[in-house]
């Protein structure tokens, strides 16, 4: 193979953004890293790839990024071979992946880089390929000693604010000082007050107050949450933050149990980034809204109103993100019921639901049953997510000599652009060993044509589900969450129209003919088929019968 072709042999760079608290959401964290990385990945020529997204208030000091979230979605992809390697990490420092001890970290990383995954850092211009980890160990040691730096500076940050904080609780509790200036959103600190010490330092916000007192007051007038939520916002209520657009469910079931509003401070100690009450309570810390009786009224019917029926298990949709109200382009929201005793991944009711809608903001209240849809888009889409998901595994050998010639490509490629940055004075070390690369990718090309990866036809997948020879995949929340992680590769936007009990599921890729995103139109429907007497739906109009079993079980 010519070196010049090899000028356009390009590596895929995916960009991983995260910082750890909310308060840098505010600022430029994101702009930031995005504009760098993309100068770094130009400068070494690689293709960057932004499809991950970035880790918002996240700390890597306990691992929780590495749990859930884009990064733990990328690393599990990695896993089940849907991320073509070698290819490249880009992240502002090291320390931006882990900020666990070395022990733990060092599992990370050689995970990340055993699976041909080089880790690039654009603030140092560092770059630990597989090739460089592999090299020596002294290599190793470098990036272990700046991955344990990390871990140490955020362990000594970590036990300084504790000790400040229980410093801080102890002047509160004993001497009556303001503990913080995060206070609850009817509440506010003048210039005047700041001085004073709890309650005087606070000013009441008469309009979130008002907001305040009719919640409580609704619900024991028997109204429940959903109801007061589309009270408030058809009334316009004030909201306790200038950013809300409207008053969510989530708000005001918190509300209702928060002992902020009769005047408690209830102190809190945070464990990975959830806050658990630690016991220590300051009544008359913060001027009371509401009345004792009426508060603890509430907590009464708080507890008579629960749920008998069961507890609500995890659910995993396979349409997070995807799904928009066809009339106000607001996100689709999941409305659950309590827990199914036949299925274990959905409730015994569950539906989409318009968020603006729940919040009495203006469109109409419809419900689309979930587990319908869901039957129906997997019959729809069922020979191609057969196709993904049976994809045809390559052997071993053949692996190995797809990740050796992409190496090779990718010395080649380096050895090419050293040559045009020479002008055409090529050392001779440059020249022998490119001539020693393209003949060993010779050899691999040949040794490739001769262990050709197995082909399989599109429909062989459907074919030996329908006749028995093969068995459907197992419908547990391991598989659900790998299903829901291959929609996005093809699914663009599902408009939902609850009302007509349609979606429109638009593809992810522009028809080259039409120039326009192909879609499907999907109908459920309660009826049963007149001559079969069997559920079915209207699959661009045309009547089709479910084959969603054929998929799972």
């Amino acid at each position: 193979m010519h070196l010049g072709y090899l000028l356009f042999v390009k590596m895929i760079a995916y960009s991983y953004i995260r910082w750890s608290s909310a308060l840098q959401t505010k600022g430029d964290s994101l702009t930031r890293q995005i504009s760098k990385t993309r100068e770094f990945c130009q400068s070494q020529s690689w293709v960057l790839d932004e499809s991950l997204q970035p880790d918002k208030g996240v700390s890597a000091y306990r691992g929780k990024n590495i749990a859930e979230g884009p990064l733990a979605q990328f690393l599990e992809k990695l896993e089940n071979k849907h991320i073509e390697t070698p290819c490249v990490l880009v992240v502002e420092a090291i320390d931006r992946l882990t900020r666990a001890h070395w022990t733990e970290a060092e599992k990370i990383w050689r995970s990340i880089i055993d699976a041909g995954v080089t880790i690039a850092s654009w603030q140092t211009g560092k770059v630990y390929s597989p090739e460089f980890m592999q090299a020596s160990p002294v290599n190793v040691m470098m990036f272990l000693m700046e991955l344990e730096a990390a871990h140490n500076y955020s362990d000594n940050l970590s036990k300084r604010l504790t000790s400040a904080w229980r410093k801080k609780k102890e002047l509160a509790i004993n001497q009556g000082k303001l503990l913080t200036r995060k206070i609850p959103g009817w509440l506010a600190i003048p210039d005047a007050k700041a001085k004073n010490d709890p309650p005087e330092c606070f000013s009441v916000l008469k309009d979130k107050a008002k907001s305040v007192k009719f919640i409580f007051e609704r619900y024991l007038e028997g109204a429940g949450v959903d109801t007061i939520v589309q009270n408030l916002n058809e009334k316009d209520a004030a909201t306790f933050s200038n950013r809300s657009r409207a008053w969510a469910v989530s708000t005001v079931r918190r509300l209702l149990r928060s002992e902020n509003v009769i005047g408690t401070l209830v102190s809190n100690r945070y464990i990975d980034g959830t806050p658990h009450a630690d016991g220590n309570k300051i009544e008359g810390y913060y001027p009371a809204i509401v009345d004792k009786k009426v508060f603890f009224a509430v907590q009464d019917e708080l507890s008579k109103r629960k749920t008998q029926k069961g507890s609500h298990k995890k659910v995993i949709t396979l349409f997070t993100g995807l799904c928009k109200c066809s009339k106000c382009g607001w996100n689709m929201a999941l409305k659950c019921g309590a827990s199914s005793k036949n299925d274990d991944q959905l409730p015994a009711w569950a539906a989409l639901v318009c968020s603006q809608a729940m919040r009495g903001k203006g469109c109409s209240y419809q419900t689309f049953r979930l587990q319908d849809f869901e039957n129906a888009f997997v019959t729809a889409y069922l020979q191609l997510l057969l196709q993904i998901w049976y994809r045809p595994q390559k052997s071993r050998n053949v692996e190995k000599l797809e990740t050796r010639k992409k190496e090779i490509e990718h010395h080649l490629e380096n050895y090419s652009a050293s040559i045009q940055q020479n002008e055409g004075k090529i050392p001779a070390f440059v020249l022998k060993k490119g001539a020693e690369l393209e003949a060993e990718l010779e050899q691999l090309e040949n040794s490739l044509q001769n262990n050709p990866a197995p082909l399989q036809p599109y429909g062989y997948p459907y074919q030996k589900l329908q006749g028995a020879d093969m068995l459907p995949i197992q419908k547990n929340l391991t598989n659900r969450r790998l299903v829901k992680n291959l929609l996005p590769t093809f699914i663009d936007e599902i408009q939902i129209n609850a009302a007509k009990k349609e979606a429109v599921v638009y593809n992810l890729q522009i028809n080259p003919v039409t120039k326009k995103r192909d879609c499907l139109k999907i109908r459920t429907t309660k009826a049963l088929d007149e001559v079969t007497g069997e559920k079915h739906f209207f699959l661009n109009e045309k009547l089709t019968f479910f084959e969603h079993e054929l998929f799972w079980r």
